[in-house]
C-alpha cells in the first residue's frame, strides 16, 4: 500500500472518529502527495469521498453533499458502478437527514436507473424509496413500492427474514393508507 493510500485511510478513520482537523491534515497531505504523481481520476473520486466524510464530521452538510456529488461525477465518468452506487446511497441518506426529500428523490431515481442491471441494488433503492415516501406521508405510493420490493425479493431469492421484514412493513403502510381514505 502506497503513502497516498495510507494517508487516505488515516484521513477516513480520523474523520469517522470525529478528529476533523487531523483528518483534514491527513487528507491534504494525501492530495498533495497524489498530485505530485499526477493522480488518477479514481484517486480523485476517493479524495472527494474522504473530504465528504471530513465535512460531515464537522457538521458541514453542504460541503459534504458537494463532495459526494463530485465523487459521483468522477465515478460515473469512469463507469465505476459499485462506487457510484455506494456514493449515491450516501448522498441520498445525507439529503434525507437534511429533510431535502425532493433532492433525495432526484438522486434516488438516478440510483434506480444506474442499478437497473443489478436486482439487489435495485431492491435496495426501492426499499429506500418506500422509506422516503413513508416519511413524506405518501402512503399509497409506499404501499405500491412495497409490493414491487416483495416481488424483487422473491425474484432474487433473498433470505426469508428479509422478505418477512418487508412484509411486516406492508400492514403498517396499508393501515395508514386506510386511515387516509376512511375518515375517523
Amino acid at each position: 500500500m502506497g503513502k497516498v493510500s495510507c494517508l487516505q485511510c488515516l484521513a477516513f478513520l480520523l474523520a469517522k472518529d470525529g478528529q476533523a482537523d487531523a483528518a483534514e491534515e491527513a487528507a491534504s497531505n494525501a492530495i498533495n502527495l497524489a498530485f505530485m504523481d499526477k493522480p488518477s481520476e479514481y484517486t480523485l473520486c476517493q479524495h472527494h469521498c474522504i473530504l465528504g466524510h471530513i465535512w460531515l464530521s464537522r457538521g458541514g452538510m453542504e460541503a459534504a453533499i458537494g463532495h459526494c456529488k463530485k465523487a459521483i461525477r468522477v465515478a460515473s465518468s469512469l463507469s465505476l458502478q459499485e462506487e457510484q452506487t455506494s456514493i449515491l446511497l450516501c448522498l441520498v441518506k445525507l439529503l434525507l437527514t437534511e429533510g431535502r426529500f425532493n433532492d433525495a428523490q432526484v438522486h434516488l431515481e438516478s440510483l434506480k436507473l444506474d442499478t437497473a442491471n443489478n436486482i439487489f441494488h435495485l431492491q435496495l433503492a426501492a426499499a429506500i424509496q418506500v422509506c422516503v415516501w413513508h416519511q413524506q406521508g405518501r402512503f399509497e405510493e409506499a404501499d405500491s413500492e412495497v409490493s414491487q420490493v416483495l416481488n424483487m425479493c422473491q425474484k432474487i431469492g433473498v433470505l426469508a427474514d428479509v422478505l418477512e421484514e418487508q412484509k411486516g412493513f406492508l400492514p403498517e403502510v396499508e393501515e395508514k393508507v386506510n386511515n387516509l381514505v376512511t375518515p375517523g
